[in-house]
Parts: structure tokens; C-alpha cells; sequence
């Protein structure tokens, strides 16, 4: 699969304070994405070019679809069931989230559960962990001891990779009979930027944003080769692909500094893009089971 991408232009000229978490819903043809700092759910149709927006009541640091009509929503103060079409909330008490926390990045497995990070508001070093909920809600503690949690990435071979963005590491986990361990580290070097949202394409390459990096990194799975894919946003935060094309990708962007304060340096700042990919990257959708 070749690592590149074609072209790239922002889905509107809206800035988001800090776009994350994309995911790609094949039943209403859009793709979902939240801004964290902006309170905002999002919904991008690709067919129309028409974005829509709730407002919520607090950082929303991911969505994630379930088998159902409603959506999980990962608060500050927890996680959520949000109806479209109400707009109402009802929340999930699985866990106590405390009021220095709040939840950032989570993905739905492709065994149906979902993986969410939670970590400390001013992102303060071993506070950030990575969780597990099963379809019977269920609560597992996956790792522990992250800045800022981002991901995860979902491994045919069952492992998952999850990064640590403000310590530039993206660690590869393993479930034994002993429980989960980190099987594998990988350091970023500094002059990319930070990874962010991860994804893993058919090949096995490794995509992340890059945080303060201007574009996307690429990282080759037979040779480990890094390849820094320049965009014109300096706070790129995560990926997925969408639409029924299979070689266009979703891109969020931040022009909120969240990590290091540096002032806002390219108008692009804080878009959401649409890029197209040298390669085939066939969009799927992933459902939480709610029961």
C-alpha cells in the first residue's frame, strides 16, 4: 500500500478548537467527529458537503457507535448514550471519573468492545489510563501511567497499540493469561511532533496526526520507515477512512494548544480535511453492543 496522499482541502471553512476522534458510520452515510474544547458532536456527510453540530455540555473527547440508534459519547464527567434525534443523554455508570479528569480518545474494537483513555485536565505525567467495557458493562483497567492517552489501534493478531502523545511513545499491548502487558515500545522522534489519534491500514501501516507536527506520520510495517505526510495545519490530531470510495480519508485538526502553548501558526489551524490516499483504504464502521 502506498503511503501518500494525493490532495487535501478542509470539508468547510469552520475552525474547530480541537477536532478529534473520527469515525465512519455506513448506515448514515457520515462521518462522526467531535471538538473537544468546542463542545461540539459532529457529523460531516461526504455526498452533500454539509456538516451538522449538537452542542454538548462539557469536553467530549470521543463517539463511538453502537448496535443500536444512539451513540456513546465520552465526556468529561463519563460516558454517555446520546440520542440524535432527542438530543438526550443518559449516562453509564461504569465509572467515577474525578473532577481533575476527564475522558479523552476511545474506538470500538473489532470484537465489539470499547477502548477509552482517561486522563488528568492539565495532562499531568502517570495520571492518564486505558480502559476496556464489554458488552455486559464491564469495566477493565488496561494500562496505566499516561500524559495524555490517545487511540487505540486494533491489530489483526488481537495486540492493540495505544499512544502516550506527550511523552512521544506508542506502545504495543498484549493480553496473556497474566492479564495485559506492553509487549513493545515505540519512541517518535521529537522533530515530527507528537502522535496522536492512531489508525492501522490493511497493510499494517501505522497512520497517526501529529500534534504540533503539521501532517500525518506514516509508518511502514515492513521496514519501521517513517514518513512525515506535510499538511497545512500545525496541531493534527487524528484520522479514519470514510466514504464508499475506499481511498479517502477524514483529518481533524486543533487551534487550541492543549499541551506545550504555542500561539496558533497556520491558518488551517483547526480544520477538518478531506484527503484523498495514493492507495485503497476501504472504510468500515465498528458498533458497541449497548444490549
Amino acid at each position: 500500500m502506498s503511503l501518500g496522499l494525493r490532495e487535501c482541502r478542509p470539508i468547510s471553512d469552520h475552525r474547530y478548537l480541537a477536532a478529534e476522534s473520527p469515525i465512519w458510520d455506513d448506515r448514515r452515510g457520515c462521518a462522526f467527529f467531535v471538538d473537544i474544547k468546542g463542545h461540539l458532536l459532529c457529523a460531516h456527510d461526504p455526498a452533500t458537503g454539509a456538516t451538522r453540530h449538537w452542542p454538548v455540555p462539557e469536553d467530549i473527547g470521543f463517539v463511538a457507535q453502537t448496535t443500536g440508534e444512539g451513540l456513546i459519547l465520552g465526556l468529561k464527567s463519563g460516558l454517555y448514550l446520546f440520542d440524535l434525534q432527542s438530543c438526550a443523554m443518559t449516562h453509564l455508570p461504569v465509572l467515577d471519573v474525578a473532577a481533575d479528569e476527564r475522558l479523552n480518545d476511545g474506538k470500538v474494537a473489532p470484537d465489539g468492545s470499547l477502548y477509552f483513555g482517561t486522563m488528568a485536565l492539565d495532562a499531568a505525567a502517570g495520571r492518564g489510563r486505558l480502559y476496556r467495557l464489554s458488552a455486559d458493562m464491564s469495566l477493565e483497567l488496561i494500562d496505566r501511567d499516561y500524559g495524555v492517552p490517545n487511540g487505540p489501534a486494533f491489530a489483526p493478531d488481537g495486540s492493540l497499540l495505544h499512544c502516550d502523545t506527550s511523552i512521544n511513545r506508542i506502545h504495543q499491548l498484549c493480553r496473556g493469561e497474566d492479564g495485559w502487558h506492553r509487549a513493545k515500545t515505540l519512541e517518535i522522534p521529537k522533530n515530527y511532533g507528537h502522535p496522536d489519534g492512531i489508525e492501522l491500514d490493511p497493510a499494517g501501516n501505522l497512520w497517526a496526526g501529529l500534534w504540533g507536527g503539521s501532517g500525518l506520520l506514516t509508518i511502514a510495517a515492513s521496514s519501521g520507515l517513517m514518513q512525515h505526510l506535510p499538511l497545512p495545519a500545525s496541531y493534527v490530531t487524528s484520522l479514519c477512512p470514510i466514504g464508499e470510495d475506499a481511498d479517502t480519508v477524514l483529518v481533524t485538526s486543533a487551534r487550541t494548544p492543549l499541551l506545550r502553548g504555542e500561539p496558533q501558526r497556520q491558518p488551517h489551524d483547526g480544520a477538518v480535511f478531506i484527503a484523498r490516499l495514493d492507495s485503497k483504504w476501504p472504510a468500515r464502521s465498528r458498533r458497541f453492543d449497548v444490549g
